[in-house]
């Protein structure tokens, strides 16, 4: 299972992209397993994730936390998302204000 925490769009909190609604804090998940067929240029899971919801990878202004549940355990690494935005300190972990939601 893995899954995403969207907090913002081209500095946006509320916005519509290819018709999903969203707002900030808008979680997404789905088995990993449904992913197999979506092709992202984009990492290996978060990026097929978000491919799957909006129909396109993501864009440098794309503001997100990605997870995955893993044998039981919250993985909450993501080269897509926790590294690449002005938000994050470049490492593919989550901060730990992030893990706490």
């Amino acid at each position: 299972m893995a899954g995403m925490i969207v907090w913002s769009i081209g500095g946006n909190l509320e916005w519509t992209l290819n018709g999903v609604k969203c707002r900030t804090g808008y979680v997404y998940q789905k088995n990993t397993k449904n992913l197999a067929t979506v092709c992202s240029s984009y990492g290996q899971v978060h990026g097929k994730l978000y491919k799957s919801l909006f129909g396109q990878d993501p864009s440098p202004d794309v503001v997100a936390t990605g997870y995955a549940w893993m044998n039981g355990t919250l993985r909450t690494n993501s080269g897509v998302f926790n590294n690449v935005s002005v938000y994050h300190d470049h490492s593919k972990a989550a901060s730990p204000e992030e893990e706490k939601l």
